[in-house]
Formats: structure tokens, C-alpha cells, sequence
């Protein structure tokens, strides 16, 4: 049987786990970058996100992304509490 797709509520929740086992929130830069998010955020999840333009943040023409570390991680959270996936 195949898996289940996990939601973005499970994923925020396990990005925010990685986050802690990588030493916390103090450990991010304060403008994260791609190379910043997606070994919390996985790389398909990260991947999907952007393309779809669901990230927090800006992306500049070209596919640049960055976001304030806060903003990040107040996405995260909101993730983490949403009803809805």
C-alpha cells in the first residue's frame, strides 16, 4: 500500500523538529535563503512550495528567494496550527 501524502501540517511540524535537532532557532541566519530552507523543509516540499508560490517571503525574477528568519518561522507555526492541509 503506498504511503500518504503528509500535510503541510506534518511537514511544518517536522521541519520545526529538524530545526531543533540542527540547534535551534538561532541557528538560521536572519534573511534565510534556499540553501537555509530546504534541509528543514525537505527538498520536495521546498521545491513545491516555490514553484507554487506558497513560500513566505520574496522570490525575484530569476528564482531568487529569501525571507526574515521571524517570517519563516511564523509561517511554520501557523502551518503547525492549521485545520485545513
Amino acid at each position: 500500500m503506498p504511503r500518504h501524502a503528509a500535510t503541510s501540517t506534518e511537514r511544518a511540524t517536522e521541519a520545526l523538529r529538524r530545526l531543533e535537532k540542527m540547534g535551534g532557532e538561532a541557528t538560521l541566519p536572519e534573511v534565510l535563503a534556499p540553501e537555509d530552507a530546504r534541509p528543514l523543509l525537505g527538498e520536495r516540499w521546498y521545491d513545491s512550495a516555490r514553484m507554487l508560490d506558497a513560500l513566505p517571503g520574496v522570490r525575484i525574477t530569476g528564482g531568487v528567494w529569501r525571507c526574515d528568519r521571524t517570517t519563516f518561522l511564523n509561517w511554520l507555526r501557523e502551518m503547525c496550527n492549521a485545520t485545513t492541509n
